[in-house]
């Protein structure tokens, strides 16, 4: 399994970013491993807020529907259990400059057991985490 960011998923559908292609491309071979695909309903909102900002809502629910139904993607919602362990890394962490979101995936990704994640997202080598594409440069 392996976890799969906002960042990916952005630069997967955002053909005019410079990152497009490496998503995409790491993407496909992801989905061509077999691989499961495994996000959480923040990522998925975080996702859904930049989509439709960038350019509007028809483009957010376009991209929900594509993938809502997938037999490669799971969406994992955050358990109450979670959210306060959340909390607690919010709070013993307060000096580092990660999201909520983020600290909700490392506790997702740790009682998943899921030490891989598509991203493009600094924060996630900061925990150890592999990240997937290798060697991605923001």
């Amino acid at each position: 399994m392996i976890f799969i960011d906002s960042s990916a998923f952005y630069l997967i559908i955002n053909k005019s970013e410079r990152l497009h292609k490496i998503a995409k491309k790491t993407f496909n071979k992801i989905i061509l491993d077999n691989d499961i695909l495994v996000t959480s309903d923040y990522i998925i909102d975080e996702t859904l807020t930049l989509v439709s900002r960038k350019w509007g809502k028809y483009y957010a629910i376009e991209f929900w529907d594509s993938i809502k139904n997938s037999d490669i993607l799971k969406v994992m919602k955050l358990s109450e259990r979670q959210f306060y362990k959340t909390i607690d890394l919010f709070r013993k962490y307060k000096d580092h400059n990660f999201s909520f979101t983020d600290y909700s995936c490392f506790i997702i990704m740790n009682d998943l057991k899921i030490n891989k994640v598509f991203t493009f997202d600094k924060h996630f080598l900061n925990f150890g985490i592999d990240c997937y594409p290798k060697n991605f440069k923001k």
